[in-house]
């Protein structure tokens, strides 16, 4: 996964549409507070970091993300209340602990129960944590359609959590602990604009891999898209959890 967030460190921002709804739902929903130390767990480019360091312009907000091009564009922008942090979150030993710790969109691509635990070791007494995780239904279009056309369906979204899963994990790392779930759907024009969102955003990635597109392959694609939604669409479960110990 490393790599394709590297690749697409420089069109994040561009195609990013449900990270961006996700990270703006993420702040709205932050109880009046003034953190002096936050943590931004998987921050790529910044959308979700750049938001809590421009709302708390006091703290400082430690950014950690595993793709060194992500990291590098938030470094470019040269925000003085971040530091920027290239490491596996699951395997970095911090010495301090955090007022606010949050996360957008990146914890489903790790051991979710492993971050769990971190986050709560993380977490000053007062503290609390807001974090997007995306679940199991995502993608749920890419799973009907693409068995219509006899590809590959596979699909990571599968192995992410349901929310059934976070409140049993969430109890067992929080005393306080809440999960809510919505579903966000975004259309699309083409298959093809569908295709190259992802890619775009490094989330293209599946268990394994099953040739290229063809024309014929995409057509027959975005038709099965159609004859079932009636548009080109993708849906998207993400889960807001919110912690404290």
């Amino acid at each position: 996964m490393v790599q394709q967030f590297d690749k697409a460190a420089k069109t994040y921002n561009r195609f990013a549409s449900i990270q961006a709804i996700s990270a703006d739902k993420l702040v709205n929903g932050i109880a009046p507070c003034n953190p002096k130390t936050v943590l931004d767990i998987g921050c790529g480019t910044g959308l979700l970091t750049k938001k809590i360091a421009s709302q708390y312009p006091t703290a400082i907000v430690d950014a950690i993300d595993v793709s060194s091009n992500m990291i590098n564009e938030l470094d470019a922008q040269s925000i003085p209340n971040i530091n920027t942090y290239c490491a596996d979150f699951n395997q970095l030993k911090l010495s301090k602990q955090y007022d606010m710790i949050a996360s957008n969109a990146a914890i489903h691509w790790m051991d979710v129960d492993l971050s769990l635990k971190q986050i709560a070791n993380y977490l000053s007494p007062n503290g609390t944590c807001y974090i997007a995780i995306f679940g199991s239904k995502t993608s749920i279009e890419l799973n009907h359609c693409l068995a219509k056309i006899n590809r590959n369906h596979n699909l990571i979204a599968k192995t992410f959590p349901t929310s059934d899963d976070l409140v049993r994990l969430g109890q067992h790392h929080f005393l306080n602990w809440t999960v809510k779930t919505e579903i966000v759907t975004l259309t699309f024009d083409s298959i093809i604009q569908l295709l190259k969102t992802q890619k775009n955003t490094g989330v293209n990635y599946k268990k394994r891999q099953d040739g290229l597109w063809t024309p014929s392959a995409l057509k027959a694609f975005e038709e099965a898209m159609i004859e079932r939604y009636g548009i080109v669409q993708l849906s998207y479960e993400i889960h807001y959890c919110k912690g404290s110990i």
